[in-house]
């Protein structure tokens, strides 16, 4: 059993390793997972193009940014005038990965000590303390995949207002 372990530790960096790839790669190539339908081979029906309008419309330029996410833009870049809009990305797209390697570090604990205790619990629990250790397990991974979420989220916020703040 000792075993399983380091294999669910392993899975699970693997598949954050891919998650946090996949990001960086559509930040990095210019574009969004929101934009998927748009490199579809054949034309988008009516219904799918309003699915998709919301999901791919940003904010005009005309609008301000909040002033919250101007002013962790501005503190993650003091030079802003200075920057241009491709190394502003790539300074807040690189704190953001710091931000998502801390949270996996933040998160590594939690998730160790549940799949021990669920580990424990198959092996020797009862049927509650086996369905407690998994729904804890379940609670930790989800709070894990919330939180590199925000982070993604905050990441995309920062980036529409520095393009904004670049465009006035």
């Amino acid at each position: 059993m000792k075993t399983v372990r380091p294999v669910l530790l392993a899975l699970t960096f693997f598949v954050l390793g891919i998650a946090v790839t996949a990001f960086w790669h559509s930040r990095t190539a210019g574009r969004s997972p929101m934009n998927v339908g748009r490199e579809a081979d054949g034309p988008l029906s009516d219904r799918t193009k309003d699915v998709l309008k919301p999901l791919t419309t940003h904010p005009t330029a005309a609008s301000p940014p909040d002033p919250a996410v101007a002013a962790e833009v501005r503190q993650a870049i003091p030079n802003l005038t200075a920057v241009s809009v491709e190394e502003g990305k790539r300074i807040l797209t690189g704190a953001a990965l710091k931000d998502f390697q801390a949270a996996a570090n933040e998160m590594k604990a939690r998730v160790t000590q549940a799949e021990e205790r669920f580990v424990q619990a198959q092996n020797g629990g009862s049927e509650a303390e086996r369905q407690a250790a998994r729904e804890q397990l379940q609670r930790v991974r989800a709070d894990q995949a919330e939180k590199l979420n925000q982070i993604a989220e905050r990441l995309e916020a920062r980036i529409a207002a520095l393009e904004r703040l670049k465009a006035k």
